[in-house]
């Protein structure tokens, strides 16, 4: 995971994930992101939950942390579909969140 500034660069100081697993056992390369949030915010009301907020989450295990009130609850209620961006696109295996359905398709 990457987190961008509004020019699109990476943050200083923010952790990468981690490279290319051994397929020994049972990791390996895999070229599609599982989550994408593209230029995301979410405002209730007048107070900002994220704003423009874009990246890509990989298959592994990825944590998110932060201090209190930085986002991280609103990032995964975004990404279950529990509730929708004001601005953005969301993608978890190329679907929107909004449409669960579809994810069962698979």
């Amino acid at each position: 995971m990457v987190l961008l500034d509004r020019a699109g660069r990476a943050l200083p100081g923010m952790p990468v994930h981690a490279g290319a697993q051994n397929p020994r056992r049972g990791g390996g390369a895999v070229s599609e992101s599982l989550v994408t949030f593209n230029n995301v915010s979410r405002f209730y009301g007048e107070v900002l939950g994220i704003n423009k907020v874009s990246l890509t989450i990989p298959p592994g295990i990825t944590s998110l942390v932060g201090p209190n009130g930085s986002g991280k609850t609103t990032l995964m209620n975004l990404m279950t579909g529990l509730i929708r961006p004001t601005e953005g696109e969301i993608r978890v295996l190329g679907i929107a969140p909004d449409h669960p359905e579809k994810l069962c398709a698979w």
